[in-house]
């Protein structure tokens, strides 16, 4: 029975070490080597909304006289709005549906929030250019 709890005992001590080598402030991060098997871990803390300050826009659809919101139109634009939040450079930022009508964005570390809020008010724009690779007809009437 003393080996059992002795093992035991070793394996709690070693466990408590090990958490807080990793635990610690300035850690390296995990490098496990077994044989030519590696395990390589970056365990830095990556500080949230609440913690690191930010930016949390709720946006909400109003749609036009006589027109329907629906959860296809909601999907899309979330997309859109992910994807220039994206362009950002923001580390996990999120974008999310809330109920019908509403998109909730959170951007951690935002030091320009007049800027991030301009970007999901632009409107979307197509251009045309030519690359000069191609050549276009004449057209004939």
């Amino acid at each position: 029975m003393n080996r059992r709890y002795f093992i035991t005992l070793a394996f709690i001590v070693i466990f408590v070490t090990v958490a807080s080598y990793v635990n610690l402030p300035d850690n390296p991060g995990l490098n496990i080597g077994i044989g030519n098997a590696r395990l390589v871990r970056d365990l830095r803390y990556h500080l949230g909304l609440d913690l690191q300050g930010g930016l949390h826009v709720v946006l909400r659809a109003t749609p036009a006289e006589g027109q329907n919101i629906t959860s296809d139109h909601m999907e899309a634009t979330r997309d859109i709005i992910a994807e220039r939040v994206n362009a950002l450079g923001v580390s996990e930022p999120i974008v999310q549906l809330e109920g019908t009508d509403r998109i909730i964005v959170e951007l951690p570390g935002v030091e320009n929030p007049d800027e991030a809020i301009a970007l999901f008010r632009e409107t979307g724009e197509l251009a045309f250019v030519d690359l000069g690779k191609s050549t276009v007809p004449p057209i004939q009437v």
